[in-house]
């Protein structure tokens, strides 16, 4: 990796992609605070820089897990709706008479001599 300049006097401890900074010591790169302690500040090697010469490989951002921050946006789905159930089925002379009970528009009813075959449908495009 490329090394990034941070001279000596500005640092308490120096690792590989980041510094810890002397108090009161400022630079030019970029500089974030401690989570724990928000007066610690730590300089972050730019880009796939470090700041110890010869590594070749650090770990702190320079794979894809950890340079790739996603963003999820959750939202809650639309309240489920009523389940759907046939209530009643009457046959009168040759017609069949079908009460759903939760119906929605596009629902189509199918009568079939064989449940899992569409081709021994009895009704024309189905009825809605």
């Amino acid at each position: 990796m490329p090394k990034a300049d941070l001279p000596e006097h500005l640092a308490e401890v120096r690792k590989g992609r980041c510094a810890r900074l002397k108090w009161g010591s400022n630079t030019d790169q970029q500089v974030v605070p401690w989570r724990w302690d928000p007066s610690v500040r730590f300089a972050l090697a730019p880009g796939i820089h470090c700041y110890e010469a010869g590594k070749e490989y650090e770990h702190g951002g320079l794979s894809p897990q950890e340079c790739v921050v996603p963003i999820l946006t959750a939202s809650k789905a639309a309240a489920p709706e009523a389940p759907i159930a046939i209530d009643a089925i009457t046959w009168r002379r040759l017609r069949c008479n079908v009460a759903v009970k939760g119906a929605r528009p596009g629902l189509r009813v199918d009568l079939r001599t064989k449940a899992g075959d569409p081709a021994t449908s009895r009704v024309k495009d189905g009825v809605e």
